[in-house]
């Protein structure tokens, strides 16, 4: 081999060196650009996780609270129902001093008549032992 085939070999060999040297140099710039994405993929999918549990406590919070309401609810309704039946007896009582009233009203009624009729007879009686005067 002469010392220009020597050269030549030399030259292409620095020439793909280079090539080489650029190849890595690429992939290493695109595995640090890859490695930071993956990393940020990571700490993206970590606040996700955060979110998530956050949300669940949430959820939580509002579900024990939901319970809360439904168990308030109940022991409204209870009392509503209670305080019904308190309003259904009252108004049953109400209807009975209502009609015992009437009862009384009616027989006031009858009373004041057979008083009057009791007037009348008693004037009555009187003119008819004025007729008859003892001596």
């Amino acid at each position: 081999m002469s010392a220009e085939e020597i050269e030549k070999v030399i030259k292409e060999n620095i020439s793909d060196i280079d090539k080489v040297i650029n190849g890595v140099t690429i992939s290493k710039e695109i595995t640090e650009k890859t490695s930071s994405k993956v990393e940020n993929t990571f700490k993206t999918f970590e606040e996700i996780n955060s979110s998530i549990k956050l949300l669940q406590k949430n959820i939580n919070g509002v579900n024990e609270t939901l319970i809360n309401i439904n168990s308030t609810k109940d022991g409204l309704i209870g009392r509503i129902q209670n305080i019904s039946a308190v309003a259904e007896e009252a108004a049953a009582s109400s209807e009975e001093v209502s009609a015992s009233s009437e009862e009384q009203k009616n027989r006031f009624g009858q009373v004041v008549l057979s008083a009057e009729n009791l007037e009348l007879l008693s004037e009555k009686l009187k003119g008819v032992i004025s007729k008859f005067k003892i001596s």
